[in-house]
């Protein structure tokens, strides 16, 4: 993938109490910028921080609580490995759940 290419991730069967962690690191620019995302059940969706690069996530502010089948569009959430910058959704729905992300590939030196 270049940029300016779709970005997809996703993952199937995240347990309970598990995350799906949307952070650029399978595209090829190590950056997206992320239009839309959904799955099943209760979750939480976290936007991430992590200014020491130590692996804390120290800034964690959550931005969403969902419940049953979801489905967030319209975003643009830029999501970056060499800037520490990602989404988390925190499965809470008790079960093993499905989610998604969709959007492009963008340069990494992309303002966020």
């Amino acid at each position: 993938m270049t940029e300016g290419d779709t970005y997809v991730n996703e993952e199937q069967g995240v347990a309970d109490g598990d995350d799906f962690i949307i952070d650029g690191s399978t595209t090829d620019t190590g950056a997206a910028e992320v239009h839309e995302f959904g799955g099943e059940g209760d979750a939480e969706v976290y936007r991430e921080l992590d200014p020491d690069n130590d692996g804390s996530w120290s800034i964690s502010r959550q931005i969403d609580s969902l419940t049953g089948e979801w489905h967030s569009q319209q975003n643009q959430l830029p999501v970056s490995e060499s800037k520490n910058l990602r989404i988390r959704i925190h499965n809470g729905s008790g079960e093993e759940q499905d989610y998604f992300a969709a959007g492009l590939e963008v340069a990494d030196e992309q303002e966020v």
